[in-house]
């Protein structure tokens, strides 16, 4: 009998609501991680350009609750200090 095995599986992200993200990760305030969300969706935001580093990529809407993609969110932060110090 032959075993069929999946070798394209990859793990389930773990997603977090902003409270627990910023419980788990102190160094993240709940504010500043709601306001990164905000900036993020609105172009009229007053830094323009934020929306296009991809923070928005790392949220995930169901309805009104905001789930963030720990993996990405912590992707987007290298990525976005490589681009500061490049």
């Amino acid at each position: 009998m032959t075993k069929h095995v999946a070798t394209n599986w990859t793990p389930a992200p773990i997603l977090l609501t902003v409270r627990d993200f910023s419980d788990k990760h102190p160094a993240f305030k709940r504010s500043t991680l709601r306001d990164l969300i905000w900036r993020s969706y609105h172009p009229e935001n007053p830094r323009p350009g934020l929306d296009a580093t991809g923070f928005n990529l790392c949220v995930i809407r169901l309805g009104r609750k905001l789930l963030l993609d720990e993996a990405k969110v912590f992707a987007w932060l290298s990525a976005s200090q490589e681009r500061k110090h490049g």
